[in-house]
Parts: structure tokens; sequence; C-alpha cells
């Protein structure tokens, strides 16, 4: 059956064009699908600084009322809105009144405030937010982690909190097959010490370069040491596409929500080390089965250690990765779970799985 949706994606929120490009993918199946992307120039808010955060605001603004024909079109097209991003459907929400309309959430700013020390979102920011989320249908949330935060620190009710996965490119990608000797060990991050390449290094500086090749994928000027070898390019503009020459992805990150990465990796068959500053991690990563989440710079040294110390274990863990994104991570296997929870019949039964991989949290 074909489904009118409107798609409204916000580039500044996504932190990687392969997100936006697997988020249309999945809606495509929808059969009758408009996107628009919101504000694609904008850079972001930054709180520190005054004049930037007026730029920005005013700038999202004034794509407001660009927007104006759009909605009116799906309004008389009866479309489905779906929202990614709590800033885009607050904006909008003028524009919105009387359509259907569902926001996809894959961080919220409280979830940063502990990992941080920073207070990330003021109680008058949680509250324009609260409201915003409040005049959707549903928020859709592509992690546990996001769930709880929506529910617990913006006080959603639990009816409207449903949970989903992030579908990534999975049957395109190049498959590592061959495992390296030495073990084959890849950093892919656009901000280098946020996502942990600093503590990479270390590790690699004190005991790794006996035990694997180490690569890293990052705009950052950096002189890196002996051995490893660098490849200066931003993942953030449009992915990485040689996951396959690799046997496993390592990302140490201090601070962050979905990495895209982890799901790329895990699509071309690697095997995962993260942390748990990682918040997308336990989607993608199963400790034991495919990869490991450490609680700390030492465990994860510690952890990566006795992987390289196992090549039968990597291999294992390679396989497991593409077994498991195959099952429910394309877009086709999250689609069939968000087009019943949009459009199926939901009422009374908010314990209920719906789909492969998506289920109406309680």
């Amino acid at each position: 059956m074909t489904r009118s949706i409107l798609l409204i994606t916000h580039p500044v929120d996504l932190g990687n064009a392969a997100f936006e490009r697997n988020l249309r993918a999945t809606f495509r199946l929808a059969g009758d699908l408009e996107h628009v992307p919101f504000a694609a120039g904008d850079l972001g808010t930054n709180y520190g600084d005054r004049t930037a955060w007026a730029i920005s605001l005013l700038r999202r603004a004034q794509e407001t009322l660009a927007l104006r024909e759009v909605f009116a079109r799906a309004r008389r097209e009866a479309r489905t809105v779906v929202i990614q991003g709590i800033s885009a459907a607050f904006f909008t929400t003028p524009l919105r009144r009387g359509l259907r309309t569902f926001i996809i959430v894959d961080w919220t700013r409280k979830l940063y405030e502990p990992i941080l020390g920073l207070p990330m979102s003021p109680s008058w920011l949680t509250w324009l937010h609260r409201q915003t989320m409040l005049s959707a249908e549903a928020i859709i949330c592509l992690t546990d982690a996001v769930s709880a935060s929506v529910r617990l620190d913006y006080r959603l009710p639990k009816h409207r909190v449903w949970r989903a996965r992030m579908p990534f490119d999975v049957d395109k990608s190049r498959v590592s097959t061959r495992l390296g000797d030495p073990l084959r060990i890849l950093f892919v991050g656009g901000d280098l010490r946020r996502k942990g390449g600093d503590i990479l290094l270390d590790w690699y500086a004190s005991r790794g370069r006996t035990r694997a090749t180490l690569t890293l994928v990052t705009p950052a000027e950096i002189t890196p040491p002996t051995g490893v070898r660098l490849l200066r390019n931003d993942p953030r503009a449009g992915g990485f596409a040689d996951y396959a020459d690799y046997d496993v992805l390592a990302l140490p990150s201090r601070c962050d929500a979905y990495p895209q990465v982890l799901g790329e990796a895990a699509s071309a068959g690697l095997a995962i080390a993260t942390t748990a500053h990682a918040l997308g991690a336990p989607e993608i990563v199963e400790p034991g089965c495919n990869g490991f989440i450490a609680r700390s710079a030492e465990e994860f040294k510690a952890l990566l250690d006795e992987l390289c110390a196992a090549p039968p274990l990597v291999e294992a863990y390679k396989a497991h990765s593409r077994r498991r994104m195959l099952a429910e991570f394309t877009p086709g296997a999250c689609w069939e779970g968000v087009e019943q929870l949009i459009f199926g019949d939901n009422t009374g039964a908010p314990h209920r799985r719906c789909g492969a991989g998506t289920v109406m949290v309680t």
C-alpha cells in the first residue's frame, strides 16, 4: 500500500550525510515520498557565541517561511509528516497544524550534560523542546538512551515514546572477508579528541604497533606516529567507503550520540571496539558477540589488547556483525517497523513489538 510522507531532515543535526541518505532510502519505501532538508546551510547554534547563535536562529526562522508552500501542499495531499530532529520540529510548529506529525530523535541536549558536565539545556530550552515534542503524535527514538531521556528529562508520556532502529545501507556495503595479519584497526572520526583518537594513538604507541596496523580517517591536523597511516578526509561529508579493508573499527568516544561509523563498519563485517560514551553503541554492539563497549579509556585499551591477542575471536566477531546488520538494520527491516508504528493500529497496545527491531517503549 502506498503511503504519502513528507520527510523533513535537518542537516546540522544529522552529523553525517550518510544518515540523511539512509533515512531517505527507508521512507522512500512508503511509495510516495517528498523529502525537504530544513536550513541546509545552517552551521548550528553555539550558545557561547551570541552572534553565531542569533544568525543561526534567524536563518532557521527564514527557512520556516520558505517552507509554507511545502506544508500547504502536504496538507492538500494528506501527507504524514516525519521530522528528523527537535529543532526542525520546533521551527515548523505553526506550519504543521492539522498534520499528523512524528519526530525522529537520535540525541537530546540533556543526554550530554552528565558526560560533559555542562548545562547544555537550560530549563527554558528544555520546556520549549518538551512542548515541541508534545505537538507531535509520537517521538520515534533511535536508542534506549534517547527514549529514556525523552521520558525522564522531558517528561513525555510513555505511550508517546516509540523505539525504532536506525537504518544503514547494509546491502551495498563491501564486506571484509580476510582476517589481517597483523590485525588491521581503523579509526574514523571528524573530531579526533571527542571521538577518542588520542586514546587510540596512546594505546598504539605503548603496545599496539607490534600487534596491529592502525589507520586514522580524520581531517584533524596532526602528525601521526611512525607506523600510523593517516587519511585526511572528513567522514561527515559522505561516509568512508573502504571499511572492508580492515578488521576492527576502534572508536573510544568521549561523547557521542549515535556514531554512524559503528553501523557502517558493522555492515561491512568489522568487529567493533567502542565505549559507553557512544550512546548508540548498544544498538550495534553485542558485547562478546561482535565487539565490546568499554566503560573507560583504560578498560578500552585492555580490551583492545585482548582482542588483538585472539584472531579467531575477531573473525567470529566480524561474521556476527554482518549477520546482525543484515537481519535488523537494512532500510527494509527498519521501514517494516516504522510503517506499523505510524500507520498501524497501535491503540491500547503500548507493549507489543512492531515489526523488525521496533518496539513501543514501556
